[in-house]
């Protein structure tokens, strides 16, 4: 009987000691899974979820069910965040769970049997990328996750393929950057296995930022309204009748939007076409109706409601006086210190629904800070019809790729599909998208490589300044801009334009006598030109020259300044052929050695033959009046409209497009007439080609890229009309007293109700 008690009782020490290894497990597992949860990596998330239904034993729903009921421990979890502390324990456990991860990915790995040209990533791009050159990176993440890793891959790896594919972080993956990186390594099997070791060898700076992001200034909330019905008859009304115009961007101080030009300014309005008024893009005609109401504050206390914690117990309220409190929220607090993909904003870009089809079933926002009575009735001093535009929120985490939101047309495919579906033939199934930049906190416009483009408007007070490479439309008409006048950083363009024109001019005869070398005295082509006597080559020949040799000379002198000036070439001055030949006249020759001041003849003769001749054959310096050089020229190609094909040359300081006739370049279709009377300014500002619309109908768009070509992020400021396919969105911004921090760890346990294993 003793040995036995003595048996039992070390058995239940062993069963205590075990039970407390496993409680220490189990506390360290949830305090790392609270870091996962701020760090937003899904990844691991669920690995750790297998975790604990093992460390438990029991299913997914029953894990689910035991975290609904640890908010004591993840708040102190979170205070261990916001304090930068428990680093040796995180550290250990990440190292744990990436192993563990990789470990697992090659099982699954083996059990899928990849082919050997897809393992050497030869499959990989044309499946997804077929006969395009670059990618976006977004699309590149999503395809290399579901093609390769069979799920979502850990945003530490995921951040250092990136620093491969992507070092420049321009949202861009070129073909032969991939094809090098997977060259370089062999197989995905080893690229992978690379990735991981990288973030192995420094654990340490995935836990915390090496330097916290600073306390953004968190916005009152206001007091609760009830929420709004369905708006009035009269707002519905005022809503179809919206024009949903665009919002001028305040201009710098010191800076004045300009005036439209009017007719004077040498468009001459005749009877017909160009003088009827200009009818709206039939493109564009979809004026979306109103719908529900929702006031600014509602829909953020509804955000706030659904942003319910992990850890809150299924009939538990969510305190909202720590969001009605001046206190930071711990969950934010956290973020802020730790290395997260979680976007840590208060900011939201609210897209106005001018035209399209998405406007059918999205509500009518009201602007934060406007009463609802009027936002609906609009008949308040400074309110606006946009107000009753209906509008598509786009926040910096709602989306399933981190502080991305694609836009683009359903599909059928797996993968690779938009978090919003526009329903148009014309939009490609990744058109463009819009991405949050913590750095600048502030959201960005990006097209995907989309067929048809994505536009944004250039405003008539501004306007924007022109760069080689840029695709401009004006109604129905489409033109790049061959050559910006140099004024653009595209040097080695420039460079290859001007040697391209000089050989085109060339083949085509117009420069095939070679300019004669310069004589003693003669001013540079590039600075003050060349008179006909210098201009012609020597004669050989002993024949007495003929008028009309003279004439053919002079002609020819005049072709190759223009042409000189027509290639590209900048010359700094500029004399034109009739100053030449008024000088010509009044050339004097110099005076001889012997009238010389004694001086001039001590020189010693290597100096006059260093110059070249003797004196008396120099002529003499003759004083010429500056002229100013002319503007460097404007090349446009016309891809697209009724000028298709024809290419135009601007070299005036003012030039304007539209369908009058009294325009530098007339475009007028009789078929669809959109493009305005003035449609639209070439102004030579400084050293640059700026572009300006004239306040025309349907406006003067630029294109981000080329086709299927994704373009890099520019900056949406308020006000910015985008243009995709017939939607046209205008941009405003909002800022939310809820900071919108979507948990992970939500979506993981929520799917992990519907199966074990996600893959």
């Amino acid at each position: 009987p003793a040995s036995r008690t003595l048996a039992a009782l070390e058995e239940w020490r062993n069963g205590v000691r075990s039970f407390e290894d496993g409680c220490r497990e189990a506390w360290e597992l949830h305090s790392y899974f609270v870091f996962l949860d701020v760090k937003g990596d899904r990844a691991l998330l669920d690995h750790v979820a297998d975790r604990f239904c093992q460390l438990l034993e029991c299913s997914p729903d029953g894990v689910g069910a035991c975290l609904a009921r640890t908010r004591p421990w993840a708040e102190d979890a979170l205070k261990e965040l916001a304090n930068r502390g428990s680093l040796e324990l995180l550290e250990r456990q990440h190292t744990a769970a990436l192993v563990q991860w990789h470990a697992a990915w090659m099982k699954r790995f083996e059990r899928r049997g990849c082919p050997e040209d897809a393992q050497r990533g030869q499959h990989f791009w044309e499946r997804f990328f077929e006969n395009l050159l670059k990618c976006s990176w977004p699309d590149f993440a999503e395809a290399f996750e579901d093609f390769y890793i069979l799920g979502p891959l850990p945003v530490d790896m995921l951040a250092q393929l990136r620093l491969h594919v992507d070092p420049k972080s321009s949202h861009q993956v070129a073909r032969s950057t991939w094809q090098s990186l997977i060259q370089k390594h062999g197989t995905i099997w080893n690229l992978v296995g690379f990735l991981a070791a990288e973030v192995l060898s420094d654990v340490q700076s995935r836990i915390y930022r090496a330097e916290p992001l600073p306390q953004l200034k968190r916005p009152r909330p206001p007091r609760r309204t009830a929420k709004s019905a369905t708006a009035s008859p009269a707002a519905c009304a005022a809503a179809e009748a919206g024009t949903g115009g665009c919002s001028q961007e305040a201009l710098p101080e010191g800076q004045h939007a300009r005036p439209p030009l009017e007719s004077k300014m040498g468009v001459i309005e005749h009877e017909g076409s160009s003088s009827s008024a200009t009818p709206v893009d039939p493109r564009l005609v979809q004026r979306p109706g109103g719908g529900r109401y929702i006031s600014w504050d509602d829909y953020v206390a509804d955000l706030a409601q659904k942003d319910r914690p992990w850890w809150l117990a299924p009939g538990e309220q969510w305190r909202e006086d720590e969001a009605d409190s001046d206190k930071e929220p711990l969950r934010v607090t956290a973020l802020r210190m730790v290395n997260s993909v979680v976007a840590y904003t208060h900011r939201a870009l609210v897209l106005r629904i001018i035209s399209g089809d998405l406007a059918h079933n999205a509500p009518v926002l009201g602007r934060p800070g406007d009463a609802e009575g009027q936002a609906k009735g609009g008949s308040s001093r400074g309110s606006s019809q946009t107000n009753l535009q209906p509008a598509l929120v786009v926040l910096a985490n709602a989306a399933r790729f981190g502080c991305i939101t694609r836009f683009g047309r359903e599909s059928d495919r797996h993968s690779l599909r938009p978090d919003v579906v526009l329903g148009e033939p014309i939009v490609s199934r990744s058109h463009f998208s819009v991405s949050f930049d913590q750095q600048s906190d502030s959201y960005q416009v990006m097209d995907a490589g989309s067929k048809w483009g994505t536009f944004t408007k250039i405003e008539s007070g501004r306007g924007m300044a022109l760069s080689c490479g840029d695709w401009l439309r004006a109604g129905n008409a489409e033109f790049l801009i061959r050559y910006c006048g140099g004024g653009c950083n595209c040097a080695r363009q420039h460079a290859h334009y001007r040697l391209h024109s000089l050989r085109v001019l060339r083949e085509q005869g117009h420069l095939a006598r070679a300019p004669a070398p310069l004589q003693w005295g003669q001013p540079p082509l590039a600075l003050q030109g060349r008179s006909p006597s210098q201009s012609r080559p020597p004669r050989t020949g002993g024949s007495k020259p003929r008028e009309d040799d003279a004439e053919s000379s002079e002609d020819d002198s005049v072709r190759d300044n223009v042409m000189q000036m027509l290639s590209g070439v900048r010359p700094r001055g500029w004399v034109s052929e009739a100053v030449h030949l008024c000088e010509r006249g009044a050339e004097v020759r110099a005076p001889s050695r012997t009238q010389q001041s004694p001086a001039r003849v001590a020189r010693k003769p290597a100096e006059d033959a260093k110059v070249g001749g003797e004196a008396s054959d120099r002529p003499a310096q003759k004083l010429k009046e500056a002229v100013l050089a002319p503007v460097s020229p404007l090349e446009l190609d016309f891809i697209c409209g009724p000028c298709v094909g024809q290419r135009f040359a601007l070299c005036e300081r003012l030039c304007t497009m539209g369908r009058g006739d009294g325009n530098t370049i007339r475009v007028s279709d009789p078929m669809l007439s959109n493009i305005s009377r003035l449609h639209c300014i070439f102004e030579w500002e400084g050293s640059r080609w700026r572009l300006r619309d004239n306040g025309s109908t349907n406006g003067t768009w630029r294109r981000l890229s080329c086709v299927l070509d994704p373009s890099r992020p520019v900056p949406v400021p308020v006000g910015t009309s985008v243009l995709a396919g017939v939607h046209e969105f205008l941009v405003e911004e909002a800022e939310t007293w809820h900071c919108f921090l979507p948990s992970a760890a939500s979506a993981v346990l929520k799917a992990k109700k519907h199966s074990r294993d996600i893959f």
